[in-house]
């Protein structure tokens, strides 16, 4: 089964930033899609990385952050470490293919009809159960 990643970029995207992850994930025997808001090409860029600060981003400066299933980087130079991370995140959110199990196919039921329907009630392990007696009432003694 091929495992299917989307990737998400626009105009403006830093190129290395989109092509080395790509080229690492097909290595890595995923299936890339390129996902854009615009049919066609997209125009990237070369040393241009400002675009989420400008977007109202809060930017730290670490070769790699982590938050929740977000992972980013500072810059081209720590592609490697997010490359591995994004590696590692795929393959723990993607279950370890399992051999296909064989359906139980049930026997067609046999309809019964008549007395023998009834017959069957009266054997079956539901009515079979003791029932607790009613409660009597008390007998009272006169006695001298």
């Amino acid at each position: 089964m091929t495992k299917i990643i989307a990737i998400l970029a626009t105009h403006g995207v830093e190129e290395v930033e989109l092509l080395k992850p790509w080229k690492k994930l097909k290595k890595a025997g995923f299936e890339t899609v390129l996902v854009a808001l615009e049919k066609g090409r997209i125009q990237s860029m070369r040393g241009d990385r400002t675009e989420l600060v400008a977007a109202g981003a809060r930017w730290k400066d670490e070769a790699l952050v982590e938050d929740r299933n977000m992972i980013s980087s500072r810059n081209p130079d720590d592609l490697d470490i997010f490359c591995e991370a994004l590696l590692g995140q795929y393959e723990r959110a993607t279950p370890k293919a399992q051999p296909r199990r064989k359906a139980l196919r049930a026997a067609p039921a046999k309809v019964k009809r008549g007395a023998e329907a009834e017959e069957a009630k009266a054997r079956s392990p539901a009515r079979a159960r003791k029932r607790k007696p009613a409660a009597r009432p008390a007998t009272v003694r006169q006695g001298a």
